[in-house]
C-alpha cells in the first residue's frame, strides 16, 4: 500500500505540474493575442507611413513634371502678333533671376521675331524628373517645336532636349533655369 500512496503522491505532483503548465500556457496565450495585435498595429502604421511618403514623393514628382512641361511650352511658344503676352507668361512662372535673364534675351530677339513674323508652337513629347527634393527639381524635357517665319514660310520642325531646373517658392514650382542639350 505504501507503493500506492507513493504512486498517488507522485501522481498528485504531476497533476500539479500539469495544471501549473496549463496555467502558464493560458497566461502566455492571454498575452500572445494582445502582443500580436500591438505588433500588427505597429506594422500597419509603418506600412502606412511608407505608403504615405511614397505617395507624397510621387505627387511632388508629378507636380514638378507638370510644371516643367507647362513652362517649357510657354518658353517655346510665341507669336510676333503678341510677343509681350509670351514674355509676361514666361515671367509669371519664373524666379526673379530667370525672369531678369529672360527679359534681356527676349528683348534682344523682339525685333527679329516681330519683323520676321515669327511664330512657334511647342509640344512636349516627353518629360521626366531626373532629381527632386522639397525645394528643387531637375526635369528632362523632350520638345517638338513647329516654327514659321518669313525665311521658312512652310515651317520647320525642331526637336530639342532641355534640362529644366525648378525651385519651389511658396509651394509653387518656379522656372530657375532651362538649358538646351
Amino acid at each position: 500500500m505504501k507503493r500506492e500512496g507513493a504512486d498517488s503522491a507522485r501522481g498528485d505532483g504531476e497533476d500539479e505540474k500539469d495544471s501549473s503548465r496549463g496555467a502558464e500556457r493560458r497566461g502566455i496565450s492571454r498575452l500572445a493575442l494582445p502582443a500580436a495585435l500591438v505588433l500588427a498595429l505597429v506594422a500597419a502604421c509603418g506600412f502606412g507611413l511608407l505608403w504615405w511618403r511614397e505617395r507624397s514623393d510621387q505627387q511632388l514628382r508629378t507636380s514638378a513634371e507638370d510644371a516643367a512641361t507647362r513652362m517649357v511650352t510657354d518658353l517655346a511658344t510665341y507669336s510676333h502678333e503678341d510677343f509681350e503676352a509670351n514674355i509676361a507668361r514666361v515671367k509669371s512662372s519664373a524666379t526673379p533671376e530667370f525672369s531678369d535673364n529672360y527679359t534681356e534675351v527676349a528683348e534682344s530677339l523682339r525685333e527679329l521675331v516681330v519683323n520676321g513674323k515669327g511664330e512657334s508652337t511647342a509640344e512636349i513629347a516627353h518629360a521626366a524628373v531626373e532629381s527632386i527634393s522639397d525645394e528643387e527639381a531637375v526635369v528632362l524635357v523632350f520638345l517638338d517645336q513647329h516654327i514659321l517665319n518669313v525665311a521658312v514660310p512652310d515651317g520647320r520642325q525642331d526637336v530639342s532636349r532641355m534640362v529644366v531646373t525648378l525651385q519651389r517658392h511658396d509651394g509653387e514650382w518656379k522656372l530657375q533655369d532651362a538649358q538646351t542639350v
